[in-house]
C-alpha cells in the first residue's frame, strides 16, 4: 500500500496516482492532503487512487481505511482480478 501526500515535490500525488494506475493498480494508494476539497477527492479517485484522507488525519480512521484496502488489494490477487 502507498500512502502519498498529494502536494510533494518532484512527483505529486496526482502523477503517482495516474502512474500507479498505468502501471496496472495493483497496490492500492491512499491519498493524503490538507485541504479538504471534494474536487481534489474525485481527481485521486480518477487518476487511479483508492482512497483519499485529508488532514489531521484520524489515526482509527486511517487504520481501517488501510486494513481494509490491503484486504481487497489481497482479494482481488486471489481472484486473479486488477483495480478498476
Amino acid at each position: 500500500m502507498f500512502i502519498a501526500d498529494m502536494q510533494m515535490p518532484e512527483m505529486d500525488g496526482w502523477r503517482l496516482a495516474r502512474t500507479l494506475g498505468e502501471r496496472g493498480g495493483e497496490v492500492p494508494m491512499l491519498a493524503l492532503t490538507a485541504p479538504a476539497v471534494a474536487e481534489d477527492r474525485e481527481r485521486c479517485l480518477d487518476a487511479g487512487g483508492d482512497g483519499y484522507l485529508s488532514k489531521p488525519i484520524d489515526k482509527a480512521l486511517l487504520r481501517n481505511r488501510c486494513e481494509r484496502w490491503i484486504d481487497e488489494a489481497a482479494s482481488r490477487q486471489t481472484a486473479g482480478t486488477r483495480k478498476g
